[in-house]
């Protein structure tokens, strides 16, 4: 089985982005990447990779079911010699 380095990003949905921004940043001290008001995301990084969280404005009206983690990518290091090979 490959062995899982580390989490590599995490993508949440969230109903306010501005909000989660300046939680992220203001309570977490995260940088912020990427701050794109008109289309409802943001990245956020810790400063050693592009982003550690990805976040972006729900589609339609918030519910329970639509809110939260979209996925967790997890860094592989047996497939980085591949990803690096193909420029990834």
């Amino acid at each position: 089985m490959p062995r899982i380095e580390r989490v590599g990003h995490t993508v949440l949905y969230v109903s306010d982005v501005d909000r989660a921004v300046a939680f992220y940043r203001d309570k977490l001290g995260m940088e912020t990447v990427r701050h794109d008001e008109k289309n409802g995301l943001a990245f956020m990084s810790f400063g050693r990779q592009h982003h550690d969280i990805g976040l972006f404005r729900v589609r339609g009206e918030p519910t329970r079911g639509n809110l939260g983690l979209s996925h967790v990518a997890f860094v592989i290091e047996a497939l980085k010699p591949v990803a690096d090979q193909l420029g990834l």
